[in-house]
Parts: C-alpha cells; structure tokens; sequence
C-alpha cells in the first residue's frame, strides 16, 4: 500500500506549506489515501504513483474546501498602499487539478457508477 508520507510530501508540493502546516494534514492525507485505497481493482499496484498523486490532490481540495468554508468569494485587505485581494477561483483550480488526477489512477479504481435498467422489448 501507498505511503500516507508519501501523499504527504505531494500534498506538501501542492500547498507550499511549511513542515508544520502540512503535518497538520497528515490525517486529511490517510482519509485520502483511504478513500481511494478502498476503491482499487483486485491486482491494481497500490504503489502506483497516480494513486499518491491523486490522493496528495483529493486531500488538498478537502483542505481548500474546509480553508474556504467561513470565507465570502474575495478578500479585501488595504494597510497603508498595500492591497491585497484574493478572489474565490483558487477553490476552481485545485478542483480541476483534482478532477485530473482523478482521471489519471480511474484505471486502477473499481468502477461506481453503474446504472442498471430493466430494458423491455
């Protein structure tokens, strides 16, 4: 199985948090890792590094998500001649990121969304 370091050190590339940040998130990163763990094919590799990426990304969208939870859709802050805005598309680009790892190990996952029809002739 997949390291939950591993996913850690990933999810540490993505945020550019320091080594107490991203420590904060080591149970974020095995709830990820779990997650897709539980989903894997019978005789995928669970060290395929797709499944560490995409992990280390589901794990820092479920952190922007919760990051972004009492915020309004920007942030305005003026001190002096600073002015710092931050407008609410991060949350947009890290889901995409997601959305693409998640593509990349869907080989190695089980498939979920089946929908069986009864079909009269």
């Amino acid at each position: 199985m997949a390291d939950v370091y591993q996913v850690l050190a990933v999810f540490q590339q993505y945020t550019l948090l320091d080594e107490q940040g991203a420590a904060n998130a080591l149970p974020l990163c095995s709830l990820a890792l779990g997650e897709l763990t539980a989903r894997l094919r019978p005789g995928a590799n669970p060290q395929d590094p797709r499944l560490i990426h995409a992990a280390a990304a589901l794990a820092v969208y479920k952190w922007k998500l919760r990051e972004q939870a009492g915020e309004g859709e920007t942030t305005y802050l003026k001190a002096g001649d600073m002015v710092v805005r931050r407008q609410g598309d991060a949350l947009q680009h890290i889901r995409q990121l997601k959305d693409e790892a998640m593509l990349c190990v869907q080989p190695l996952l089980e498939d979920e969304q089946f929908l069986f029809r009864c079909v009269e002739v």
